[in-house]
């Protein structure tokens, strides 16, 4: 990620504006958006840009969006919404963690696996994706950007193998 593109995300964080409104702000520019399509060509005018931006945005994202435009950094949005939910979570003390099952793990057994993993990372809140995948055998896999426990029959399996393969 360019330096640029995180001093934007913190800007954009700092204007206190919610994740809601940067997510709907993110589903507006989506990937096959015509608006998108739009705001990113450089055969449209900087002048069209922002008469587009005036029509679509208000308050503070139509402001946020203004600047980007007239310093010709559009092109950095899908950076500035990946930095800013990476900023916001490390301010917000959450953590985003896949899990990999088999079997759909209860709301219970859920619970609990939230409780340990925001002890072990120490955070207030933790996100789940939650992922079936039936390659495991057995049992889940948790991600998490820095931290990954294994506790699937396939994992085992390995474990086992490299234990006895060092041998």
């Amino acid at each position: 990620m360019t330096n640029l593109a995180c001093s934007y995300a913190k800007t954009l964080y700092e204007l206190q504006i919610s994740i809601e409104e940067v997510s709907e702000m993110e589903q507006v520019f989506g990937d096959f958006s015509i608006l998108r399509k739009m705001m990113l060509s450089p055969v449209v005018l900087r002048m069209q840009k922002e008469q587009i931006i005036n029509r679509i945005f208000t308050g503070k994202i139509q402001n946020f969006l203004k600047v980007l435009n007239k310093h010709n950094h559009l092109f950095l949005i899908d950076e500035i919404f990946l930095y800013f939910r990476e900023y916001y979570d490390k301010q917000k003390q959450i953590s985003r963690i896949k899990l990999f099952y088999v079997d759909k793990p209860s709301e219970f057994e859920l619970s609990q696996m939230i409780e340990v993993i925001k002890d072990k990372l120490n955070k207030q809140e933790v996100v789940v994706e939650m992922i079936e995948k039936r390659e495991l055998l057995e049992g889940f896999l948790i991600q998490t950007d820095n931290w990954e426990l294994d506790w699937s029959l396939q994992g085992r399996f390995q474990h086992l193998k490299d234990k006895l393969t060092r041998r």
